[in-house]
Order: structure tokens, then C-alpha cells, then sequence
């Protein structure tokens, strides 16, 4: 078996080649969107296979290795949709619901949303490959493009794949907010962070009044991850109300009891709920990401198995790198 799995390593990079660039699946994801219908559903399958095998090694990390094709090939593609987003954001999008909601994903919990002009996002961080030494992939101009166009960030922890430093440091700089759970924002405070930019909600109701008349109604739980561990962490969970009375849940990692009971004495129940893998809430569309996609490594990681649009179970989504739902 480890000999097979060698050699199937090895014959990757051809794998890869002969479905051509990132810069063609990148045009392949695109033309097989969320919404396909079935005939474009095996296309969209079957990148998601060839993002799986750029991504998921089963031995160990030499895939994000600067001088692996695949790793340069992946870092490639996702500065790829990384642009598609920062080309996409802030322009007019076509709703069949009165103030409708975008929700764009990107690397691991990273969610963009925008409703009635307000764009946010939540654990936005700018994946593994500008970190590991690729020049291909998001680096400064590129998260400096991105905050430019954005009202607001929120993390929910201060774990790497859920907070990025360089984004925390793009939004103060432009006089932008950041929310952020007390560990963090604690720190970062320590840090010399602006006060009036770096918040720390407890549990309860907010509005965040923005120039320009924007608001962004949004509810916060305080929550632990890994509690009562030697790594226990701080770990926000978030709602948020469009101005068309929907709410979004992003459950972060929080996995506290407390936040079940929490959520079951809420009035509302969650329209679009993010992470649904790791609490059990009463939703009507739930988006799969972090472990439930291609970003992790190791034993953790779990083969992408892209569900069918329409009639599936809790109709769960997954959404490749840089992909929107309208709603």
C-alpha cells in the first residue's frame, strides 16, 4: 500500500499537467458554478478531484514545499480566485429575494458577505502558501486589495487558520474594525492596537455603526475551544441580520456546551449556517468548510465529496476557493 501510495505521489505533478494550469481550472471551476444543474456536475466534480490531489497529500506536507509543481500549482490557483473575489467585491449582484446576502468563500473558515452595500468577513486569513514561501500566492498587495474593500473583519479565534495578523494589522491601518474574542483582542490591545478599532464584545446584541450610514447588525458568543486542555483558546461564535431579516451563523470552533444550550434558547433560527460540522443547529442552508474541504492535512484530512445541489441532506454546500451563493 505505501508503495502505491509512492508511486500515485509521484505520478501528480503529470496528473496535474495534463488537466492543464491553474490558470484552466481556475476557468473550470468557474464555468461549473454551485447552482450547475447535472450536467455540469461531473465537471464539477471532478475538479474538485483534481484540487483534492494538488492538495491532500497522505504522508506528510512536502506538498507546500516551494520547489513541489503541486505546491506551486495550488498556491498558484488560489491567488487566482483570491482575485476573482477582490474583482467581485463591492459590485452589484442579483438577488431573487429584496435585500439579498452574498456569501463567498475562501481559504478554510474564510467567508466574505455582503448585504446592502456592507461587506464583511469573518476568519479571513491568507492560507498556508504565502506563510510556507510561495511568491505566487496572496501576499501584501494582495491583502491590502482585499481590506480596501471590506467594512469590517471578525475572527473567531486566534488559531492560524482562523486569524491572520497581516489582515488584523491591513484593516487597523485603514481605520477599519476589527471583532475579535478576549484573548486576542487582549493582546493585540497590549500591542499598541487602536482601542476604538480593536473590539472585544461579550455575549449580547450589537450594532456596528460604519461611515457612509452602514450597520452591521450582529449577535456574539463567547465561547472556548478545546476546553479545559492545556491549549484552551478563546472562541467566538457570530450571528449576523441582514437588512432582510436573514441571519447568518459562522460557529467558528467553538465547542463549549454552554453554546448548544445558547443557541437552543435564541428566537431565531439560523437561514445559512457556516461550520455545521461542528455544532448541531436548526438551519436551512449549512456551508461546509475547514476539515469538510481540501485545506487540511494528516489523519484530519477528509476527501472533498462535493454534495448535489438541490434535495440533500441539511442542503449542505461546499464551495471551492473563491465561489459565491446569492441568495
Amino acid at each position: 500500500m505505501f508503495r502505491l501510495i509512492v508511486l500515485v505521489l509521484a505520478l501528480l505533478p503529470n496528473m496535474l499537467l495534463s488537466q492543464g494550469t491553474p490558470a484552466a481550472l481556475d476557468a473550470a471551476v468557474e464555468a461549473a458554478g454551485p447552482w450547475s444543474g447535472p450536467a455540469q456536475w461531473a465537471s464539477r466534480v471532478n475538479n474538485a478531484n483534481i484540487v483534492d490531489a494538488m492538495s491532500a497529500n497522505p504522508v506528510s506536507y512536502p506538498v507546500l514545499s516551494p520547489g513541489n509543481p503541486l505546491g506551486w500549482a495550488l498556491g498558484n490557483f488560489y491567488l487566482l480566485r483570491w482575485n476573482r473575489v477582490v474583482s467581485r467585491l463591492g459590485q452589484p449582484f442579483y438577488s431573487p429575494q429584496p435585500q439579498g446576502v452574498r456569501l463567498t468563500h475562501l481559504y478554510s473558515s474564510s467567508w466574505i458577505m455582503e448585504n446592502n452595500s456592507v461587506s464583511w468577513a469573518v476568519d479571513l486569513v491568507e492560507g498556508p502558501f504565502t506563510q510556507f514561501g510561495f511568491a505566487n500566492s496572496v501576499d501584501v498587495p494582495q491583502i491590502i486589495a482585499m481590506t480596501a474593500k471590506l467594512d469590517a473583519l471578525f475572527v473567531t479565534h486566534i488559531d492560524g487558520d482562523h486569524c491572520s495578523v497581516p489582515m488584523i494589522v491591513a484593516m487597523l491601518l485603514q481605520g477599519k474594525p476589527v471583532i475579535c474574542p478576549p484573548d486576542l483582542g487582549n493582546m493585540a490591545l497590549a500591542l499598541g492596537a487602536p482601542a476604538n478599532l480593536l473590539l472585544i464584545p461579550p455575549t449580547g446584541n450589537y450594532q456596528l455603526f460604519l461611515p457612509n450610514n452602514k450597520i452591521i447588525f450582529f449577535e456574539v458568543y463567547n465561547g472556548k475551544q478545546r476546553q479545559g486542555t492545556p491549549t484552551e483558546v478563546d472562541c467566538n461564535a457570530y450571528r449576523f441580520t441582514t437588512s432582510g431579516g436573514k441571519h447568518i451563523v459562522h460557529s467558528g470552533d467553538v465547542e463549549d456546551p454552554g453554546f448548544a444550550i445558547w443557541v437552543q434558547t435564541r428566537s431565531w433560527t439560523a437561514d445559512y449556517l457556516i461550520q455545521p460540522s461542528y455544532v448541531n443547529i436548526p438551519h436551512t442552508y449549512g456551508f461546509l468548510s475547514h476539515e469538510l474541504e481540501y485545506t487540511h492535512f494528516g489523519a484530519a484530512h477528509l476527501k472533498l465529496n462535493m454534495p448535489a445541489v438541490g434535495p440533500m441532506p441539511l442542503n449542505r454546500f461546499v464551495l471551492f476557493w473563491g465561489e459565491s451563493v446569492v441568495f
